[in-house]
């Protein structure tokens, strides 16, 4: 899965890239918390995110990223639907339970591209939605307008790609 997505979530030089792209200062001191039992792909993902300025956390389980999360709290999580201790659904409902995290903007990344899958997602508190492969562009616009928007909106983005 991941070597096809390489190609999309590369690190290359362009237009969208780095910190100095129309990104907002602000990421210089925001977190964000990777989730996906792929450590390859958060591997990718923290590279990207990092060079836009943001401070990156990962957690390959959701078991790890509940224990992470009880001494940081990220400005915005990405997480995987399909791990295999506790699905990214189940997850995203216990997160938003916890008041701790109740408005911290979710964006889920998978695999995954049915509306239904999206649907699902939404439902259970995501506020975007990315399947994979995506562009490293399509994953700082969706990063930037949920920070921007404070997360009030649920918002349903990225490619519906097939693979």
């Amino acid at each position: 899965m991941l070597p096809e997505s390489r190609g999309d979530l590369s690190l290359s030089a362009g237009p969208d890239r780095g910190p100095a792209s129309d990104g907002p200062m602000a990421a210089m001191t925001q977190s964000i918390l990777v989730i996906d039992d792929e450590r390859s792909f958060c591997d990718v993902v923290s590279e990207i995110l990092d060079s836009y300025g943001y401070r990156v956390h990962q957690a390959y389980s959701a078991a790890q990223a509940e224990e992470l999360l009880r001494s940081i709290h990220p400005d915005l999580m990405i997480l995987d639907i399909m791990m295999p201790d506790v699905d990214g659904l189940t997850l995203i409902r216990r997160l938003r339970r916890d008041p701790a995290h109740t408005g911290t903007p979710i964006i889920v990344s998978s695999a995954k591209f049915l509306a239904e899958d999206r649907a699902a997602a939404m439902e259970a508190g995501a506020n975007a939605y990315l399947s994979k492969p995506f562009s490293a562009r399509d994953l700082k616009e969706t990063i930037d307008r949920l920070l921007a928007d404070g997360s009030d909106a649920r918002q349903s983005s990225g490619s519906m790609q097939t693979g």
